[in-house]
């Protein structure tokens, strides 16, 4: 498996950032979000974690070597919009024009992500959201 290079993760918030469109200022009410993300209870590193709210810019992350992600709203704001979101996990790293994950070869299993079922809360504040996925 390669890993996702710095390059590409910096294009594609870029392009999260321009797709949307420009906002009017103030911006809508944000949590932060910090969490793991396991796979039959082990550590899942270098794996994209995406909340999507479906109204606003998605948040995104990948996880470190131990799992471990925080979403970032655009590339100097953390965390993601206060609401429910459809939760993407994926090992490909390629999104569609509305933010979902392209379909391709993937080690995480489609339920989490093509197909995804997740779908969490983000509240005001900080959130801690893990995710312990099975094959």
């Amino acid at each position: 498996m390669t890993t996702f290079p710095r390059d590409m993760f910096c294009c594609l918030i870029l392009s999260l950032l321009i797709l949307p469109g420009c906002g009017g200022g103030g911006g809508p009410e944000m949590g932060t979000v910090t969490g793991t993300v396991t796979l039959d209870s082990e550590p899942l590193p270098n794996v994209q974690v995406l909340f999507n709210p479906g109204t606003a810019r998605p948040s995104e992350a990948i996880t470190d070597e131990s799992g471990h992600y925080e979403l970032q709203y655009t590339h100097d704001i953390k965390g993601a919009v206060v609401g429910t979101h459809q939760v993407f996990i994926s090992s490909r790293h390629e999104l569609d024009d509305e933010g979902n994950p392209v379909s391709q070869d993937e080690a995480v299993p489609a339920k989490y992500n093509t197909e995804s079922t997740l779908s969490e809360e983000v509240t005001s504040g900080h959130n801690e959201i893990s995710f312990d996925l099975e094959s």
